[in-house]
Order: structure tokens, then sequence, then C-alpha cells
């Protein structure tokens, strides 16, 4: 084989490549939008109660554990509710910082009588 037919089947080869580069990215471009337009709040936490679910779950045959991993997820599902928790706090803070200061008032000078 000459050089020239070796440089054909080459430049052949890389525009297939390019061709198939350019699917692979226009499908990973599509599953990072339908994977967007699944992953509604609703479905999220859906999930996340049935991964709750599951790794409550006894092994079967066996004496304590689960299914998914018992004190890993223990520990995981540990640190969500506590953030979950501090989230809710803080939301309240800031709800309560952002009030109205008339009627904070009021209600010292209320106190004061």
């Amino acid at each position: 084989m000459s050089v020239h037919a070796k440089l054909a089947v080459v430049r052949v080869a890389e525009a297939d490549c390019a061709i198939k580069r350019a699917d692979i990215g226009a499908s990973w471009r599509g599953f990072k939008q339908e994977a967007g337009l699944a992953a509604t709040p609703g479905r999220v936490i859906v999930a996340g109660l049935v991964a709750g679910f599951l790794a409550g779950l006894p092994r079967l045959g066996a004496g304590t554990g689960s299914l998914l991993g018992g004190k890993l997820v223990e520990m995981l599902m540990d640190g969500a509710f506590a953030n979950l928790g501090a989230a809710i706090a803080a939301g309240a803070a800031m709800a309560n910082a952002e009030s109205p200061p008339a009627a904070t008032a009021a209600a010292a000078g209320d106190r004061q009588d």
C-alpha cells in the first residue's frame, strides 16, 4: 500500500471519528437536557424516600444491617436531615429579620407599659 493510499485511509477514519464525536456530543447534550427536565423536586423527594426505605430493610437471613450499606447510609441520611433542619431554621431567621420594624416597635412598646 502506498503512502498516498494510507493517507486517504487515515483521512476517511478521521472524518468518521469527527462525525461520531459530533453525534456523541449531541447525544450527551440531549441526555443532560432530559435529565434536567426529569429531575423535578417531587421525583427527587420520592427517590430519596424509596432509598431510605430500602436502606432500612433488614437483610434476608442476617442479623442486623441493611440492604444498602447500613451505617454508611444512616450517616448520610443523618447529615442530610441535619442540613435540611439548618436550612429551615435559617429561612425562619431570615423571615424574622425581614419583618417590618413598626410591628417590632409596637410589640416592644406593649411590653414597657
